[in-house]
């Protein structure tokens, strides 16, 4: 049997995402791609440690663990580089160097030069895709501009960690609280809030994935507070608006800038709309492309099947090359 051309490394116990896609809505592909555990990675204690010493001097002296050789044209998709511990990601750099001495070996997201959360926001802003700024909170914050909100540089699921501040008094105390919890600063970072809701009163989440050379609308959320994860509100108005945004692709040409500058060739960026300029928030290497739970939103059901007949050519047309 033919090996996959197409692998997805993924990080121990991550690899949901795209185990519920391709038995659902991408099942007619399973059989032409590989979702693999980065080998050493997400283990814990002693004896892990000692592997992991042992698992980089084998990659950096040349010789990998024995496995079948990848056929010629291998596409190795390197994921969750912004949850990686320092150790985790030497050694995810150290194997896609490895990798790419294949022949005709390509690398998406090539953990060399792949930008994320804090160093992937800092280049938004100064490529000028994005119009706010960040700071790492360890490194003393003075913002330009109020209101401002902290969040977890390691995290998709906490999202921001702070509600909106709008003072130095405001974010002092908050500083304050992290510190008596023992929160590591080195680890959070602080934004400047840009963001508002539409004429409905609703805040809109915009999310699409880059898949190669592909943009592909993935979804639109709408909720009552700034901070949307999941959309709160199905009617017939949001259904149109989501399947028209997918349809349409408004925003292609300024993601792909932005997904150059982050160097991710996959991924989900999130993002909103704001006075008619894209904000990106941050960009997922290992996003839900759809939700188990979405599956019975039947309001949505012409968007998602639109988004998964997109993403599902995208990666056809990639296998085929």
């Amino acid at each position: 049997m033919a090996l996959p051309r197409l692998t997805f490394l993924v990080h121990r116990g991550k690899d949901y995402t795209l185990q519920h896609y391709f038995k659902t809505w991408g099942a007619e592909l399973r059989e032409r791609v590989a979702i693999k555990t980065y080998p050493g990675v997400g283990a814990t204690g002693r004896t892990w440690s000692k592997r992991l010493s042992r698992r980089l001097k084998a990659l950096r002296t040349g010789t990998l663990p024995p496995g079948r050789t990848p056929p010629a044209g291998s596409v190795y998709v390197f994921t969750d580089l912004e949850i990686m511990a320092s150790r985790e990601s030497e050694l995810v750099r150290a194997l896609a160097r490895r990798l790419e001495a294949a022949p005709g070996t390509t690398l998406f997201n090539d953990p060399a030069r792949a930008l994320t959360r804090f160093d992937l926001l800092r280049a938004l802003s100064a490529g000028g895709v994005n119009s706010f700024g960040v700071e790492k909170l360890d490194r003393g914050v003075s913002p330009e501009r109020w209101p401002v909100f902290t969040r977890d540089d390691r995290s998709h699921d906490d999202g921001s960690v702070s509600e909106l501040l709008h003072s130095s008094g405001e974010l002092s105390r908050h500083l304050d609280d992290l510190a008596a919890g023992g929160a590591d600063l080195g680890h959070r970072t602080l934004v400047e809030y840009v963001g508002s809701p539409g004429e409905d009163g609703l805040f809109r989440k915009y999310a699409a994935i880059r898949l190669g050379d592909a943009i592909i609308p993935c979804h639109v959320f709408f909720g009552q507070h700034w901070v949307v994860k999941h959309s709160e509100v199905f009617d017939e108005a949001t259904a149109r608006e989501e399947l028209k945004y997918i349809e349409a692709n408004p925003h292609q040409e300024v993601l792909h800038r932005a997904f150059e500058l982050a160097g991710i060739e996959y991924g989900r960026a999130d993002y909103g709309v704001v006075n008619g300029r894209v904000e990106i928030w941050e960009i997922n290497t290992n996003p839900y492309l759809i939700r188990p739970e979405y599956t019975q939103q039947e309001t949505r059901r012409a968007a998602l099947a639109a988004f998964s007949d997109r993403f599902n050519d995208a990666l056809r047309e990639l296998l085929d090359r």
